[in-house]
């Protein structure tokens, strides 16, 4: 479904919203629907870093960027494991990363293929990409660190125990 309001893509013609880094549509040759390879240019490992922390926190725009840009590669609602390096040259490209953070994407399409049919939808899509990022940042060591879990009693938190 293509928005309104935005410009038509130039790879697919539809209106999904696929934009660059200066608001532009994304072309063949930079990353787009068709491409092979992406290019982004280099970032330096700690705004890398920054970069997908950033991505993974709730409200950020990873899910609307895999959303249209899923629906624009795969108009039947569904996705191959065929399409996979096309979409993760193009929503690298989109996002700002080096295409090798989602390295594994081609290794863990069957776990997040829920269904068990050999495609995944936007939300298996959406948890996969999602996955693949935080697994970069597992092995570079730069995962947040979590806060420690409080362990109180039912008496330090304000209550009674009634027998």
């Amino acid at each position: 479904a293509a928005r309104e309001d935005s410009k038509p893509c130039r790879c697919c013609g539809s209106g999904c919203g696929i934009t660059g880094r200066q608001g532009e549509p994304i072309s063949p040759t930079a990353g787009g629907h068709n491409a092979q390879e992406v290019l982004t240019p280099t970032l330096s490992d700690e705004v890398l870093l920054h970069r997908l922390v950033v991505l993974l926190k709730r409200g950020s725009q990873l899910r609307p960027a895999v959303t249209s840009y899923f629906r624009c590669a795969a108009p039947r609602g569904v996705m191959g494991p065929g399409q996979l390096s096309t979409f993760r040259s193009a929503i690298s490209q989109v996002l700002s990363f080096p295409a090798l953070v989602l390295a594994d994407i081609h290794n863990e399409f069957l776990r997040f293929d829920f269904r068990g049919d050999g495609h995944i939808e936007v939300h298996e899509c959406y948890r996969l990409v999602r996955f693949c990022l935080h697994r970069h940042l597992e092995r570079t060591n730069a995962v947040p660190k979590e806060q420690p879990l409080r362990y109180n009693s039912l008496e330090t938190a304000g209550y009674r125990v009634i027998s």
